[in-house]
């Protein structure tokens, strides 16, 4: 008998519709948004999403860039995300090199992007700077 643990990566293409049914419901579990899109990008407008299921930000995962996606697999293989971009076309890459990679756990593809995310009304949000400390004492 083999004992080596199979990995194992699902990959769904999905509708915005189906990523905000996902992202407002914790009882299905936790997807968590991926946004592979570039710093300034993320910096105008990310999808705003209840926590525990907040957008993280992985600029430019659809890039071959080794060090990124070994620290990302680190962080969440096994687990359910849900990738998007601006339209579609760099979620699609780089849900293909994270299988090459050997993702171990469910990716959802957002179709239309924030785009599309946009379009159906779904809320967005810029980036906000932390607020500001106070110190007492």
């Amino acid at each position: 008998m083999n004992n080596d643990i199979v990995k194992k990566c699902l990959v769904f293409d999905i509708t915005v519709e189906e990523s905000w049914d996902l992202l407002t419901d914790t009882a299905n579990g936790i997807q968590i948004p991926i946004d592979v899109r570039t710093d300034g990008e993320w910096i105008d407008w990310h999808i705003d999403t209840p926590s525990p299921e907040n957008p993280k930000h992985y600029p430019n995962l659809h890039l071959s860039n080794e060090t990124q996606i070994q620290e990302f697999l680190e962080l969440y293989d096994g687990r359910e995300i849900i990738i998007y971009c601006h339209s579609g076309y760099r979620s699609f890459v780089a849900t293909k090199l994270l299988i090459d990679n050997e993702f171990n756990g469910t990716i959802y593809n957002m179709l239309g992007g924030i785009t599309g995310w946009d379009s159906a009304g779904y809320p967005t949000v810029p980036n906000r700077a932390p607020d500001k400390p106070t110190i007492t004492g």
